[in-house]
């Protein structure tokens, strides 16, 4: 088993991220989905490594 330890974060401090989970719970922070197929996905990494997505990538596997 490997250890880490998160030495500091740049997504904000600790109470942003408090204050962000209490948002999801109560379902008021809806952010942009983008859905793609399988197929997609190359050319969605792609687009992160761009910049190009707002939001999160979604790959859909149909059963």
């Amino acid at each position: 088993m490997k250890q880490l330890r998160v030495l500091r974060s740049l997504s904000g401090t600790k109470q942003d991220l408090t204050e962000l989970y209490e948002l999801m719970r109560g379902g008021q922070l809806n952010p942009p989905i983008n859905r793609i197929t399988p197929e997609g996905i190359p050319e969605g990494l792609d687009r992160l490594r761009k910049g190009g997505v707002a939001g999160r990538l979604i790959a859909l596997y149909e059963d």
